[in-house]
């Protein structure tokens, strides 16, 4: 049995090209549970019996649900998490436009990578006062009184999101294929990603629809749907509430991929 089975963009032709083979190999083969609808194509186009594929989601973004915090008791904090390296002009102009239009935020710059620290601090410090997440997380919150965070340490990041009034997530804004953007969600922060995300199509198009989060395209379609979302109570609690039900979609998938799982075993002799 194959569990969240998908065939990527950049393999599924070749994959075709052997189709003939495949289906021999894909006869062993019980039952594969796919991400999506397209990835349930894919595996029947290449050679797997219909009858054995099902779009039963993608369980890759399970977690355990967590009490989303009422936009009201958010701190006052903007999140740019997941940054690439590509996409680090964008946000130096972004958070100067920022910091001008809502000095009393504080924002977060979290690279994908840590090596990016140096240069993240570097240009921050250019323009505001700027601190190392690993000496604040030491410090009580009210030690906070920084324009700017760089986020140097591994593992915070959700409970960054947590604590923020709306957060980007990057590797989006220019060709890196995305990154994971129910982070935010899990806690009921409304999040805004690039263009730019192939390797998350589905979850991405999901929460566009659902209201949860924004598409932007370059840096001022950053600056102006964080603005909005901001100088709008209403909005803000609607992203939200979308974005609790956005996870709770997700639970549904991991229930239904377990019950699969377990129907399949009981018929096998």
């Amino acid at each position: 049995m194959i569990v969240n089975g998908r065939i990527s963009d950049s393999t599924i032709n070749r994959y075709r090209g052997l189709s003939f083979f495949l289906r021999h190999v894909f006869a062993d083969i019980d039952y594969v549970l796919a991400q999506s609808e397209e990835h349930m194509n894919r595996y029947i186009s290449i050679g797997m019996n219909p009858r054995k594929v099902v779009n039963a989601g993608n369980i890759k973004y399970y977690r355990k649900s967590a009490a989303p915090i009422d936009a009201s008791q958010k701190e006052k904090i903007i999140t740019c998490g997941s940054v690439k390296e590509k996409e680090l002009d964008t946000v130096f102009d972004a958070v100067k436009r920022l910091k001008a239009r809502f000095p009393d935020h504080t924002v977060f710059v979290a690279p994908r990578e840590l090596h990016l620290t140096e240069t993240i601090e570097k240009e921050l410090l250019s323009s505001f006062s700027c601190a190392r997440y690993s000496t604040l997380k030491k410090a009580p919150p009210s030690a906070l009184n920084t324009d700017t965070v760089v986020v140097d340490t591994v593992g915070d990041l959700l409970d960054i999101y947590k604590r923020s009034r709306v957060a980007f997530v990057g590797g989006s804004l220019a060709p890196y294929g995305g990154q994971n953007i129910l982070e935010p969600l899990f806690f009921g922060t409304p999040v805004l990603f690039g263009p730019f995300m192939e390797n998350f199509r589905d979850i991405a198009e999901q929460v566009a629809r659902s209201g949860a989060g924004m598409v932007v395209k370059n840096g001022d379609e950053l600056v102006s749907h964080i603005t909005m979302i901001l100088e709008d109570a209403a909005l803000m609690k609607k992203m939200g509430e979308a974005g609790k039900r956005v996870i709770e979609a997700q639970q549904e998938v991991m229930r239904r991929t377990v019950e699969i799982i377990v129907e399949k075993i009981q018929q096998h002799p």
